[in-house]
Order: structure tokens, then sequence, then C-alpha cells
């Protein structure tokens, strides 16, 4: 709704016969808010996720990271019928496949990374490898935002993570929630 009023003032500005340079700054940054707001939104529930459905919308972003990471990325997305797969599963599964990626980006200088997602039965894994440099757990924990970000979603959905990782070397990362 707030996109839709911000909508509705644009146009009644437009309607407005005054051509005077105050009118037009206004617009223009109403225009400006308007593509934020948008933004936020699609941030917020990514259009393709909701439409096309968890593996289309991942596979779209991993291919989007493959354009632009400095490094090889390798991934495989199978899981089987979504449907069964609820909707705040659905969303914390994207974000943190993305959380683990621009970590990749900006911290892990690999030259190759892995991303796996597959389910079973009775539970959704995801595994994410990197030939990277590493990072010391104890250190990092406690003050890496994506990490403890990450550590929160699965928490918040009853799935368990597991690092196993070490300075100057790859990061292993293992992930199940429960379908």
């Amino acid at each position: 709704t707030i996109l839709q009023e911000q909508i509705y003032i644009y146009r009644k500005l437009n309607e407005m016969t005054d051509d005077s340079r105050e009118l037009k700054e206004i617009q223009t940054l109403l225009k400006h808010v308007i593509d934020k707001t948008r933004q936020t939104s699609s941030e917020l529930l990514p259009n393709l996720l909701t439409n096309q459905g968890l593996s289309h919308a991942l596979i779209e972003r991993l291919e989007r990271f493959k354009q632009r990471a400095s490094f090889h990325l390798d991934y495989e997305i199978d899981l089987g019928d979504e449907q069964l797969i609820d909707h705040e599963k659905t969303l914390v599964i994207y974000r943190v496949i993305e959380e683990l990626l621009n970590n990749a980006v900006k911290h892990s200088e690999a030259k190759r990374v892995s991303v796996y997602a597959w389910q079973t039965a009775e539970q959704i894994c995801i595994d994410y490898l990197d030939d990277g440099k590493g990072f010391d757990m104890k250190k990092r924990d406690n003050t890496q935002i994506g990490l403890r970000s990450i550590r929160e979603r699965i928490k918040s959905v009853n799935g368990e993570i597991e690092f196993e990782t070490e300075k100057s070397k790859h990061v292993k990362i293992y992930i199940t929630i429960p379908r």
C-alpha cells in the first residue's frame, strides 16, 4: 500500500499545471522514493522466488553470481517437489545461499566455490565449499554479521549448521533443515 500511495501522489503531482522548479524537484524526489520502494520490496521477496519457485530463483541468482565473481562457481540444485517446502523455509534457503555467496565474493579469495542443495524425505540439505583462505571460527563467529545472520536464519526454521574451516584453508558449511 505504501508504494500504491506514492504512485497516487506522483500522478496527482503530474496533473498539476504549475511548472515551478520546486514542483519538478518534488516529482523527481518522489520518483526516486518510488523506485527505491520497488527495489526494497523486490529484495525482501524476489518476484522470481514467488512466481517461478525456489529452484529457478536460486539458479538465476547463482548465474548472476557466476558473472560477477572472481572465482569459478559450481552448483547443483535438486529440490524436487518444492511445493512441500513451506514459504518461510524457501525464503531462508534463498537468503542463506545468497549470503554465503556474498561472503565468498567479499572475503574468501577462493578460486573455486561450490553450492549444492537437495532434499530427502526428511530434510533439505545445503553444502557450501570453497578453496579460499578460510577463517578462525572463534574470532569470526561473534563479530561477523553475515555468519551470525546465516546461523539465526537456519535456527529460525529449526535447522542445523556445521562449519569446517580454519585460517588459511578452505571453508565447508553443511546445512540441514527439517522438511
